[in-house]
């Protein structure tokens, strides 16, 4: 298939179009390096499977929804032949954003769901949880609490016995924002001061001082909980 875009325009798409989803941009030389296992191709990938998801990248950018769906599905077929679940997920996860961007919260959900098989598969704790997680903000971004709440504690449950990790201390942290917006203040506050201790632990000081703003917010509403500082 012939090349639509040079690689300078390709490299503006991606970045527009991680912009477009809601992400942050740090461009540097680990995020674009290809591994077997790794959903983001290089720029001009030369494997099939990676040609795949840049075409469905250019078509999420341009609206062209249907064509870009198409594509991951036919990247995930390849990828499944070639039992590369992990990188499987990823693109399913990519796929549920794309729903997600367009407001079918059933497709972007069913995605997610997905996602998390394909990694409990070869068990990616981490990676399963992050997809259970992505489907409790499909609920959770639109005011629907109980439903993200249950997702959230899907997450909890795969990686709660896990060490201490960026993805962990978000789903402690949503799960713990969840059961605020659910009147559950208790468990609001537990699980909240579960992830301040895992960014913690994770040398994550940014992430620390918020959850410690956060539980104060959350305290305020709780007369079983002594102030931050003296829970300890």
């Amino acid at each position: 298939m012939p090349n639509k875009f040079p690689s300078k325009i390709k490299i503006v798409l991606f970045a527009c179009l991680i912009l477009l989803l809601g992400g942050s941009v740090w461009f540097n030389k680990s995020m674009i390096e290809n591994s077997s296992d790794e959903i983001v191709p290089p720029i001009d990938a030369k494997d099939e499977v990676g040609r795949l998801i840049q075409m469905a990248s250019e078509n999420f950018f341009f609206r062209d929804f249907e064509k870009a769906a198409e594509n991951y599905q036919q990247a995930i077929s390849l990828l499944k032949e070639r039992k590369k679940f992990k990188r499987v997920g990823k693109t399913y996860e990519s796929l549920g954003d794309m729903y997600k961007f367009m407001r079918d919260i059933e497709e972007a959900e069913k995605s997610y769901r997905q996602a998390s098989e394909q990694h409990r598969q070869i068990e990616n704790l981490e990676g399963e949880a992050h997809a259970l997680k992505k489907a409790g903000d499909l609920y959770m971004e639109r005011g629907q609490f109980q439903p993200a709440l249950k997702w959230y504690q899907e997450a909890v449950a795969v990686i709660e016995k896990e060490g201490p990790s960026m993805v962990q201390g978000e789903v402690y942290e949503l799960a713990g924002r969840a059961y605020w917006k659910n009147d559950r203040i208790d468990e609001a506050v537990t699980h909240v001061t579960r992830a301040r201790d895992i960014f913690a632990e994770i040398k994550f000081a940014m992430g620390y001082e918020h959850m410690e703003k956060l539980i104060k917010a959350i305290q305020k509403k709780s007369p079983t909980f002594p102030p931050t500082g003296t829970n300890t």
